[in-house]
């Protein structure tokens, strides 16, 4: 729903037809106002609507994945809101921010949240260890993997993800290098497909469909 030039609402049909709908709670406006003025900025307000996001959550929990997930899952629960920042010239290139009702379920969440950041550092190795031909982006890359870590003060969870000098022309550098990785595989490819059709061709004619010459030259 288009609220005026700069804003827009996300909701269900029955919520952004009703009359008296605040697209503003309080908890979100104090939450706003507290983020970072980054390029982008997102914030949910998860306890005013604790109905539809108990809702959400079991519907995440039909879909299946695991006692792992549905555990989770269940750490939305643990907190009020979750804002989320990001910009590409700022200091951070994303921040993550979450209050917790309380101390207790805020530590439940900033352990949880660890956990799945423990999870997303293998994976990001596992990334790495693919473009060592790009030196700096893999050093780059080293150093965001390192901060991935949630640290707690009270009921405020934070995860931040600094942005490395270099950033920008890492990028750049990995985009080329995935190119020349794109075009070597396809150069391959085309090689599998003249051997295959080779291949084929000797299966069905008992001969190769070009003069190939032994040893002495016959």
């Amino acid at each position: 729903h288009r609220v005026d030039d700069t804003t827009f609402e996300f909701g269900t049909k029955l919520y952004c037809v009703q009359q008296n709908r605040k697209l503003f709670t309080s908890r979100l406006a104090k939450s706003f106002s507290a983020a970072p003025a980054e390029a982008i900025r997102i914030v949910a307000d998860l306890d005013s609507p604790a109905k539809f996001v108990q809702q959400a959550i079991a519907m995440g929990k039909q879909a299946g994945g695991g006692a792992q997930v549905e555990a989770y899952l269940d750490l939305i629960d643990n907190v009020n809101s979750i804002t989320i920042t990001a910009d590409l010239k700022g200091d951070n290139l994303l921040t993550l921010t979450a209050d917790g009702k309380d101390e207790s379920e805020a530590e439940e969440f900033r352990s949880g949240l660890d956990s799945l950041l423990g999870t997303a550092k293998m994976g990001g190795q596992m990334a790495l260890g693919q473009v060592q031909g790009v030196p700096e982006a893999t050093k780059i890359g080293k150093k965001i993997l390192d901060s991935l870590n949630a640290t707690r003060e009270a009921t405020a969870v934070r995860v931040a993800i600094p942005n490395p000098e270099g950033f920008a022309q890492a990028v750049l550098s990995l985009q080329a290098f995935a190119k020349g990785k794109a075009k070597a595989m396809q150069r391959m490819n085309g090689i599998r497909q003249f051997v295959l059709g080779v291949h084929n061709y000797h299966s069905v004619h008992n001969a190769f469909p070009f003069a190939v010459k032994d040893q002495n030259g016959d």
